[in-house]
């Protein structure tokens, strides 16, 4: 299933122009929040993280709206990687 992913910093930011980008490249799920990465948690990432499956596509507009740096996105990489792993063992 390809799953796409918008963020926005603040409320004042529109999703919109993530969620059509997404909605083109043929994601069947588009999970989206209006979240500060330096200051909270970023629940609809999290849960999705938890959710996705072998085979799952994790899409969006732009790198730093899933991570605050390359060190997190390996990070986040490494972790999808060794839940894949461990659930085929």
């Amino acid at each position: 299933m390809k799953v796409g992913y918008a963020r926005v910093s603040t409320n004042e930011q529109n999703l919109d122009s993530q969620i059509d980008a997404l909605n083109f490249a043929g994601c069947e799920k588009v999970i989206s929040e209006k979240v500060s990465t330096k200051s909270e948690e970023r629940k609809n990432l999290n849960e999705v993280l938890s959710w996705l499956r072998k085979r799952d596509i994790l899409i969006a507009t732009r790198m730093d709206r899933v991570a605050r740096s390359t060190k997190e996105l390996l990070n986040i990489v490494d972790n999808l990687a060794e839940k894949i792993l461990t659930s085929f063992s």
